[in-house]
């Protein structure tokens, strides 16, 4: 699920409605929630980031960027709920599962986590993040892919302020700057599953850093709940 707090709508993703599609659901009144007729259902849908823009052309609209496993990435006008319609599709190089992603606060940019082609694609040895622009909705485009020195699988992430925080599973939590938003560099890390760095499904597996503490809290399948602070 996805809550896009400016539009007031929920997301649902990969259910049993709409052929795992996007499924939005009104939550003007909370304790009623009432679901959409129309949905989109063009493919299944892994995971979701909807955003409603504030500038350019397309400000005021309300854009889901779908991440859809071997198709991708879809970016959808979601704005009519009655009618979403599909933007553009994106099947970046080496895409093998579009998992999930998050954007830069420009929404501008867009940084992916595809979660098997570091354990299912030949041409990825080592946990990669691509970054896509994004600025034309119509036409995303890769810009590079930033591979880390380690052979573990990225999952989810998520943007506070200038850095990108992920949950690598067996790398555990690794923080990159995006002060250059084309450009992502690894800065720090906490390994919260110090046996390997395999590219199996164990260790860290969500991350959240929107916190007005600062501090990072990381879930990891085998060890549980991590807090967690960057050092100053």
């Amino acid at each position: 699920m996805f809550v896009n707090e400016q539009s007031g709508y929920l997301y649902l993703l990969g259910s049993n409605l709409s052929r795992g599609g996007l499924v939005a659901v009104d939550l003007a009144d909370p304790l009623n929630p009432v679901i959409e007729p129309i949905n989109w259902n063009v493919t299944y849908v892994h995971d979701v980031q909807v955003v409603t823009l504030k500038k350019g052309k397309n400000a005021g609209r309300e854009i889901a960027f779908a991440f859809t496993g071997p198709m991708g990435l879809h970016i959808i006008d979601v704005t009519d709920k009655a009618n979403p319609k599909t933007i553009s599709n994106l099947r970046y190089k080496n895409a093998t599962y579009g998992h999930s992603g998050a954007l830069a606060p420009s929404y501008k940019f867009l940084y992916i986590n595809d979660e098997l082609d570091e354990r299912s694609n030949a041409a990825v040895k080592q946990l990669t993040t691509y970054v896509v622009k994004v600025k034309n909705l119509a036409k995303p485009r890769l810009l590079r892919a930033v591979v880390q020195d380690t052979e573990a699988i990225d999952h989810n992430s998520m943007v506070a302020g200038t850095n990108l925080y992920m949950s690598a599973y067996t790398a555990g939590l690794r923080v990159m700057s995006i002060k250059n938003r084309k450009r992502p560099r690894v800065t720090g890390f906490f390994d919260t599953y110090p046996a390997d760095d395999s590219a199996t499904f164990t260790g860290a597996w969500g991350v959240f850093a929107g916190f007005p503490s600062g501090n990072v809290i990381v879930s990891d399948v085998e060890r549980g709940l991590f807090v967690l602070r960057a050092k100053s």
